[in-house]
């Protein structure tokens, strides 16, 4: 394992050689594969299963064809004159909060009376989460479609709001505060996973306007995101951190908890790989399309989670099967092998224009695409999150709008949203 992963951390310094960006996805791809298969060989005497050679073969060719695919995307994209990161958006963010705390105003209550009639009977805040996660995900009880839409507004406005701060239009206390509403309520309902997604588009979104960042701050969103994973495990149980009564035990199962899932893609989806017979493979990149056929009959969407297999000895179980599961079972090789190009494009075009500072949409969706590069050990956050790309491109296009500066003085050129 641990050549196979030196074999695609040299992939992600051959890509970084030509492109000179670690943001580039054909850099951060690779770079968090061949980190997480290095830390399961380093793992190795502490119970966890081993990654076998057909499945890091399959992990090997994918890295470079994701690289590969990567370097064409960003190719294609070297066109445009570039704009300073530097000049502000051009949109009221003042008003955008003011907007922002409205919602507030008038969907928090909504939201509470919606979980509270889901989690009925819920003693304290563990069993309140827990009650709440147990049965969106087995029982698919979840929030009604306009709290949904909120908490996904919440997602896009984070990151324009944090655009602002880094580009000197509003004050970080102002954002911080009108942004925890949602960081607190997308926590409760969704767990920790949008809330490590939006961790490391804040990453990028920091590392884009400000490339000689002091390792202090990587360190400091690095913290951030450890807090939120930490957060989610404690509010719903993860590991038995919820019934530990020693307060002091409580980061070391944090840590255990962390490693658990960080690690559980690759040996997970080897165990399938070796013997497909073990689960039923739902996961399909093309589930949004799918789901918008489903009316008609024409599609049947698979279940969105699976069945659990062991990754290591003891209570190891888990049902991170990373991105790989998304693609292979349905595609086959060749399958997999031309949609990992494809994303690589994809998201290397949006790189590309992102650095050349010109659209509000292209960096928003570049940032989103970094953190679906970096969680791709976990899951397919490329194709299978579609509608969410389509509300980032609508808020984008509409904020400039609606949400107009009430003295422009931007110059000719200004970025086009």
């Amino acid at each position: 394992m641990a050549f196979v992963g030196l074999g695609i951390f040299l992939i992600a310094l051959l890509t970084w050689r030509v492109t000179r960006s670690v943001l580039h996805p054909g850099v951060s791809f690779p770079a968090v594969w061949a980190f997480t298969l290095i830390l399961i060989e380093v793992a190795q005497p502490f119970g966890y299963f081993p990654v076998h050679l057909p499945a890091l073969v399959l992990f090997l060719t994918g890295s470079l064809f994701f690289s590969v695919g990567a370097w064409l995307g960003g190719r294609v994209a070297r066109c445009e004159q570039p704009f300073p990161l530097t000049n502000p958006l051009p949109i009221s963010l003042n008003l955008v909060v003011a907007f922002s705390w409205l919602l507030h105003a008038l969907i928090l209550p909504l939201w509470w009376q919606e979980v509270y009639a889901i989690t009925e009977g819920a003693e304290d805040m563990f069993a309140f989460a827990y009650q709440l996660r147990i049965k969106s995900v087995y029982d698919a009880v979840t929030v009604g479609s306009l709290v949904g839409n909120y908490l996904v507004v919440g997602l896009i406005l984070t990151p324009v709001l944090a655009i602002g701060v880094l580009r000197k239009q509003i004050s970080f206390k102002t954002v911080a505060l009108v942004c925890l509403p949602w960081v607190v309520t997308n926590l409760l309902t969704n767990g920790r996973a949008a809330l490590v997604q939006l961790t490391l588009v804040l990453l990028y979104l920091r590392l884009l306007h400000n490339p000689g960042l002091p390792v202090l701050a990587i360190v400091k969103l690095l913290l951030l995101l450890t807090l939120l994973f930490g957060a989610g495990a404690v509010l719903v149980g993860k590991g038995g951190i919820a019934s530990s009564s020693d307060l002091g035990d409580i980061p070391e199962l944090i840590m255990l908890n962390l490693f658990d899932y960080a690690l559980q893609g690759p040996i997970l989806f080897s165990a399938y790989f070796e013997n497909p017979h073990l689960i039923n493979p739902t996961w399909d990149p093309f589930r949004v399309i799918c789901s918008a056929l489903q009316s008609p009959s024409w599609c049947e969407v698979g279940q969105l989670h699976q069945d659990f297999l062991y990754f290591g000895v003891g209570d190891r179980v888990g049902n991170v099967y990373s991105i790989f599961f998304s693609l292979f079972p349905s595609y086959g090789l060749a399958g997999t092998l031309g949609l990992l190009s494809a994303y690589g494009a994809w998201s290397a075009f949006h790189h590309r224009r992102a650095t050349q500072g010109r659209s509000l949409f292209h960096i928003l969706a570049a940032a989103h695409l970094f953190s679906a590069a970096v969680l791709s050990i976990f899951l397919d956050g490329f194709l299978a999150q579609l509608n969410f790309f389509v509300k980032v491109a609508f808020v984008c296009w509409l904020l400039p709008r609606v949400f107009v500066p009430t003295s422009r003085g931007t110059p000719a050129g200004q970025q086009a949203q």
